[in-house]
């Protein structure tokens, strides 16, 4: 039996759960090769992660924060801070989860007209969102896991310019899983994704008068 070493990336998870040892000799050519693959293609993706974020400048994060929150008409400090401590929280973060999106909810939610029982929780009531009804709350958890599902694909398969990104963004809204917050808080998973595959950030303007303007093209991804 061979030791093997206790490190953070993920991709040693299956050692991890075997108390950090494994009999080399008894594992597969198809595993070790299929191992090797996964190991390679994870590395790749942080690699291009942390070159993204050195690329990305505080101007560029901040702009970004401060856009997503002024679509829905809100400029205080209070507000950006938050939005900042939620997006500091979910750049800690290399895999998505329910758990990690409910905290970016709760965290940019609080202190709002939400409930305590609404902030960094699915919705348990219906909405109305352009006209339309979001999700039936009781079929949002299970949509929501099929969506994280859909989220780890588009981070294998980006498409151009994040293509199948911004379709996890348009899903996502649809579903609506949130009393409120979901703009907000899904802003931060799509930028969130950008990173990861190593594109820039989407900064969206606050520019609703403008006919041409980005917030009039952003809402129309939603038609």
């Amino acid at each position: 039996m061979l030791p093997i070493p206790r490190l953070s990336p993920a991709w040693w998870s299956f050692f991890e759960e075997n108390e950090n040892t494994v009999d080399i000799l008894s594992l597969s050519k198809e595993f070790l090769y299929g191992f090797t693959i996964q190991t390679k293609n994870t590395f790749k993706r942080e690699s291009m992660t942390y070159m993204t974020m050195k690329r990305i400048t505080k101007r560029e994060i901040d702009d970004f924060l401060w856009e997503s929150n002024a679509i829905e008409g809100v400029c205080d400090k209070e507000s950006f801070l938050q939005a900042r401590q939620a997006w500091e929280f979910l750049m800690t973060k290399k895999k998505l989860t329910v758990p990690v999106i409910l905290k970016v909810h709760k965290i940019l939610s609080q202190n709002s007209h939400l409930l305590p029982t609404e902030q960094g929780f699915f919705r348990k009531v219906p909405v109305w969102v352009g006209g339309r009804e979001g999700l039936r709350w009781d079929l949002i958890p299970a949509a929501m896991d099929s969506w994280i599902g859909d989220v780890e694909t588009s981070l294998k398969i980006p498409g151009a310019d994040g293509e199948n990104i911004k379709i996890d963004h348009i899903t996502v809204e649809h579903i609506h899983p949130f009393c409120d917050f979901n703009g907000r808080t899904f802003r931060h998973v799509m930028n969130w994704e950008r990173v990861q595959v190593g594109l820039p950030l989407l900064i969206i303007h606050a520019d609703w008068p403008d006919e041409d303007g980005d917030q009039r093209k952003y809402y129309s991804w939603f038609r």
